[in-house]
């Protein structure tokens, strides 16, 4: 099934302390029960809290903004064009370290089923 996701017609949730983090997540967000895909928003300051992965895996692409992500304790610096990737049984964490709000797109895919 081939479908457009136009997330300028999606509802935005605000999140504050999202997956135990601190500060506000603004979220667009569509699943199919397989999938979760989601725009992301974090307010300068704030952070998605640390969690691990499992029966599923994230793909985090920056679109604008600056960040930093702490995976399984090893720190990556977010750009606009980096790609992360969460694999299933890992930790991550998602922090705006920059003056600007942080702007993902992120892919969850549900692993077995």
């Amino acid at each position: 099934k081939i479908m457009q996701i136009n997330f300028d017609n999606l509802e935005t949730q605000v999140v504050n302390g999202m997956k135990g983090g601190q500060g506000e997540a603004r979220l667009k967000s569509f699943s199919d029960g397989e999938n979760k895909i989601m725009k992301l928003e974090l307010a300068p300051g704030a952070y998605l809290g640390e969690h691990t992965h499992v029966g599923n895996s994230e793909t985090i692409y920056v679109l604008s903004g600056t960040g930093t992500m702490l995976c399984d304790g090893v720190e990556e610096a977010l750009t606009p064009g980096v790609c992360h990737y969460c694999a299933q049984g890992h930790t991550h964490k998602l922090m705006n370290t920059g003056t600007e709000p942080l702007t993902v797109f992120a892919v969850v895919p549900e692993h077995g089923k």
